[in-house]
């Protein structure tokens, strides 16, 4: 911070941050019946996005709109600590039509526990990252062809020419 000329103890910040996590999950806690309402049916993403200290932020969204429906950490991979938090999302919104998930055992268990009968599917960009841990030769070799034959460059151009094309 002090390139821009601001000068902020660790301290600060971290007091700033709380301050602005307790107005954040307030805000949300006063509206909750709101957007239950506006949510109706809807389809749960469960991701566990940063963990530090054997804890992970769990983040549960509507995954038709992203709207963030609850946040917040349990014990990495611990079904004892993940399984409250995806209980209150149930208590909170009721039962989804079905989940999305990265493939974390806590998950998987949790999900099968609290709701034995939704649907539950695996994202595809965490299977894919997945699968290539176990394929890292196959899964390298795609990557240097879709290079090679330009992929992402024809798919630019035909999103662009898509783009001009009058409706």
């Amino acid at each position: 911070m002090e390139k821009k000329g601001i000068r902020i103890s660790m301290g600060e910040l971290t007091n700033l941050t709380v301050t602005f996590e307790s107005l954040i999950k307030g805000w949300h806690e006063e509206h909750i019946q709101e957007i239950k309402q506006k949510l109706g049916e809807y389809v749960l993403s469960i991701d566990g996005t940063y963990s530090y200290k054997n804890k992970t932020l769990y983040i549960f969204r509507s995954y038709e709109n992203g709207v963030v429906l609850y946040a917040n950490t349990a014990e990495k991979d611990d079904v004892p600590h993940f399984r409250p938090l995806l209980e209150k999302v149930v208590k909170m919104y009721g039962l989804p039509m079905a989940v999305i998930s990265d493939m974390q055992p806590a998950i998987i268990e949790s999900v099968k526990s609290v709701m034995p009968n939704i649907p539950h599917q695996y994202c595809q960009y965490h299977f894919i990252k997945n699968a290539g841990s176990f394929m890292e030769k196959e899964y390298k070799e795609l990557g240097k062809a879709m290079k090679k034959k330009e992929v992402l460059a024809n798919a630019k151009e035909v999103e662009a020419d898509f783009k001009k094309t009058p409706k």
